[in-house]
């Protein structure tokens, strides 16, 4: 699994790298495509740091850190796709994978959250005893 969602982000960014080198850029647009594909390409690194986290702590801020950049990515993505006159599916086809990703990185982070939640409970009722 983990080596299948690092190589679909890698596809993701490089994807994202190519739009961004076809589309027609104005001064109105150009802040929005450097920065969706900052935030696009940002959380296939903070996954890969994530891989590489010494600690819970860290790992959990890194997967943390991935969903908000795959967030905006996909707000920017849908502004670009929105307001662009070049190829619509192409856009729209990163904008479906910038969202999926996304969510899967919202359930990651929630099993994480849930999963420390738990432990934390553990910890309380044996504390108690």
């Amino acid at each position: 699994m983990k080596a299948e969602l690092t190589k679909r982000l890698m596809q993701f960014s490089k994807n994202l790298v190519t739009a961004a080198q076809w589309l027609t850029l104005s001064t109105i647009n150009r802040n929005s495509v450097e920065k969706c594909v900052e935030s696009g390409t940002n959380a296939g690194s903070e996954y890969v740091q994530a891989g590489a986290a010494t600690t819970k702590k860290a790992f959990t801020f890194k997967i943390n850190m991935c969903k908000q950049q795959l967030n905006a990515a996909s707000y920017r993505l849908e502004l670009i796709t929105e307001t662009s006159k070049d190829k619509k599916a192409e856009l729209e086809a990163l904008f479906t994978e910038a969202k999926e990703l996304a969510a899967i990185f919202n359930k990651i982070s929630r099993t994480l959250k849930k999963n420390a939640n738990e432990k934390k409970v553990e910890e309380e009722e044996t504390e108690e005893k």
